[in-house]
């Protein structure tokens, strides 16, 4: 079990891998048709009402790319050194006792890498708004409200998966 384990957690690392590349690739592909100037702020209507250089932009989510994906892989890795006492998780003492501490922070951090792959997903997907509205091709963040509502969906479903993978023991079970 610990292997196929071990390759789904590598599977959810190469996933997230590969987004990143393809968010940066995104990236290259567009700046050089980008203005100057790229909005950098909007409106709550999804109007642009901030502004910044176009290297500023690229380079910022550049960043914003590979911190956001880093943050949830090195989190995942760094599970296991965490005490248990600071890990938040329904029934803790029974899911991180020494027998199944490592299955369960497995599984946890697997679950961390697709919610960091998932976020990068949404962040290019604000990211081609954003150039879209640069471009003139938008006038405003049109899909931005869209967008929102499937992260917060998939956040919402990633939580029910989380309570009920861990949410009671299985019956007759002790800590």
């Amino acid at each position: 079990m610990a292997s196929g384990a071990s390759r789904a957690a590598r599977r959810d690392v190469l996933l997230l891998a590969a987004l990143l590349v393809g968010a940066l690739a995104h990236l290259v592909l567009y700046y050089p048709s980008l203005p100057d100037r790229v909005p950098s702020h909007f409106d709550a209507r999804g109007v642009a009402d901030g502004w910044m250089a176009k290297d500023g932009f690229a380079l910022t989510m550049a960043a914003t790319y590979a911190l956001t994906g880093g943050f949830f892989v090195v989190l995942a890795q760094l599970l296991p050194r965490i005490p248990t006492s600071m890990i938040n998780l329904p029934n803790r003492e029974y899911w991180l006792a020494p027998e199944r501490r490592m299955e369960s922070l497995a599984d946890v951090g697997r679950r961390l890498t697709r919610f960091g792959a998932v976020t990068v997903v949404l962040i290019l997907a604000l990211v081609q708004e954003t150039i879209l509205v640069a471009l003139e091709r938008k006038e405003t963040l049109s899909g931005f409200l869209l967008v929102m509502a499937a992260y917060g969906i998939y956040t919402l479903i990633w939580c029910v998966g989380l309570i009920r993978r861990f949410g009671k023991p299985p019956r007759g079970s002790s800590p």
